[in-house]
């Protein structure tokens, strides 16, 4: 890992991306690996990159993180919208996972 230069694992990731070879989860898979690849997947351009191929969107939104947008994108298309308000309160909702999108 550290034989490469950070650019080329950079472009690695990107080109992955762009040519649809990685995704969301091959990412957060990265991340697992090394302090770099951690870094380095986290970055708003492969996220962004991400959401437009994923969500088709492509608007300069107030969220700091693009792939906290992503998650929370995901997550609402795995989830879409109840028919009944109860149905949107489950006990899990209050806690915080340990496996977050980060």
């Amino acid at each position: 890992m550290s034989e490469l230069p950070e650019d080329l694992w950079r472009r690695i990731m990107e080109i992955g991306v762009e040519k649809s070879v990685m995704d969301f989860e091959d990412l957060c898979r990265l991340s697992l690996t090394c302090k770099c690849l951690y870094k380095l997947s986290g970055e708003d351009s492969l996220w962004s990159s991400l959401l437009y191929r994923d969500f088709y969107y492509n608007e300069d939104d107030t969220i700091a993180s693009k792939k906290e947008l992503y998650k929370l994108m995901y997550l609402e298309l795995k989830n879409p919208v109840h028919d009944h308000p109860w149905d949107y309160f489950s006990p899990l909702t209050t806690l915080d996972s340990p496996f977050e999108l980060e």
